[in-house]
């Protein structure tokens, strides 16, 4: 290499989605033997970049309709997605059902590999799940809407992100469905 030149080398990749902490790269020279550097403490340098766990999760909420009846079944389907990039641990889903929905009983399957939700139960859904990008869970919630119900019935969902994780869209975090009476 001539006196005053330089070599640049560029190198990329993908980080794993559940890689969490710091990322350092380190770059050294050696000259050939018999070559004296006048300034060996320049010969390595290391660059270090803290990782962001960020992940876009949404919720919807739908039972399929705009007006019911009181005294009726009703199921709603409530789907939670994480869209990624990084795998997300310890985000939270919750549905307390509006107290003129009685009788509740649900389900849950996953695509994706989505763990930590239950996979059956009664009452409201509070679920402490880990989800890899691109995964879904979806809950099938059946129950009775009480006979002296009036008005309307509101159902929300929501996920909540664990500390220390960024989603770039809060504003999907919580659906509602609302049906007449």
């Amino acid at each position: 290499m001539p006196p005053g030149s330089s070599i640049t080398y560029k190198a990329s990749g993908k980080l794993s989605a559940a890689a969490t902490g710091t990322l350092s790269d380190t770059a050294s020279v050696t000259g050939p033997s018999g070559i004296a550097d006048p300034n060996p403490a320049n010969n390595s340098d290391t660059d270090t970049d803290n990782i962001t766990v960020q992940a876009d999760l949404k919720a919807t909420v739908n039972d399929g309709k705009t007006t019911t009846v009181a005294g009726s079944q009703d199921t709603y389907t409530i789907v939670v997605t994480s869209a990624g990039p990084s795998k997300v641990t310890g985000a939270v889903i919750h549905d307390t059902f509006p107290s003129t929905f009685t009788s509740v009983s649900y389900t849950a399957t996953t695509s994706g590999a989505a763990t930590g939700f239950t996979a059956s139960g009664s009452g409201s859904i509070n679920d402490t799940v880990t989800m890899p990008p691109a995964s879904t869970v979806t809950y099938k919630a059946t129950g009775s809407i009480s006979a002296s119900a009036t008005g309307s019935i509101s159902n929300t969902a929501t996920v909540t992100a664990p500390s220390g994780v960024t989603d770039p869209n809060t504003a999907n975090n919580s659906a509602t469905d609302t049906d007449t009476l």
